[in-house]
């Protein structure tokens, strides 16, 4: 098991994050989450046979981005120190936005389940990943490039 703490942006589709944890190993999970996406975070925690800790983050708005980097923010505050990877595949674009604006520069490891090749999407290659074609995208820091 990894030593690493996981900060997963929730969206409606467990797949991915599935994918995540899996390939990660993390020892702790924080499902940054809307209401409407509890469920999916249910989904994970009933489909995973990795073991983990995990904490939720609510968004209210899960369409602010100021909610979403104030959140963020004072979730990177309580881990620093730590090491922190950071996994952007679901939830809104502010979501995810107010997450990396808010971790950028402090030395996490981020990343995107993405596909192994454009085959492995729907909408000739332009659509989600199809299960069995998911990969760990890992991406540089823009603080540090």
């Amino acid at each position: 098991m990894g030593d690493e703490t996981l900060i997963l942006t929730v969206g409606g589709t467990p797949r991915p994050l599935e994918v995540a944890i899996e390939q990660i190993e993390p020892k702790f999970v924080y499902f940054i989450h809307s209401k409407e996406t509890l469920r999916t975070v249910e989904e994970i925690l009933e489909s995973t046979d990795i073991d983990f800790e995990y904490s939720l983050v609510k968004i209210e708005d899960p369409e602010s981005l100021s909610e979403s980097f104030e959140k963020s923010n004072d979730l990177m505050a309580r881990l620093e120190g730590e090491l922190v990877h950071i996994n952007f595949t679901g939830g809104t674009k502010p979501m995810v936005a107010g997450l990396v604006l808010a971790s950028s520069g402090s030395g996490c490891i981020y990343s995107y389940v993405g596909s192994k090749s454009m085959e492995g999407r729907d909408k000739d290659g332009a659509g989600l990943v199809q299960e069995g074609f998911e990969s760990i995208k890992v991406q540089k820091d823009p603080n540090y490039f």
